[in-house]
């Protein structure tokens, strides 16, 4: 894929990836999106609606000194 930060939810064989391509292209419905999404995850993905405090630590912690963009309104 072209964006890197996506990764196979499940590492499959080479024979286990062409069957399982065969069989999506073999029945192609308008839900296929849904099934090739449910197949991929993001590395590093961070859910803003968590209540980890070790996460949100780890997030703020990061941004530490960084320039933050601001919208001036006149």
């Amino acid at each position: 894929l072209p964006n890197r930060a996506y990764k196979p939810a499940v590492v499959l064989t080479e024979v286990e990836a062409v069957a399982q391509s065969d069989s999506l292209f073999s029945d192609p419905n308008a839900d296929a999106w849904h099934d090739v999404a449910s197949e991929i995850e993001v590395e590093g993905m961070f859910n803003i609606n968590s209540t980890s405090v070790s996460a949100w630590t780890a997030l703020l912690r990061n941004m530490y000194d960084e320039d933050v963009p601001e919208l001036s309104i006149s």
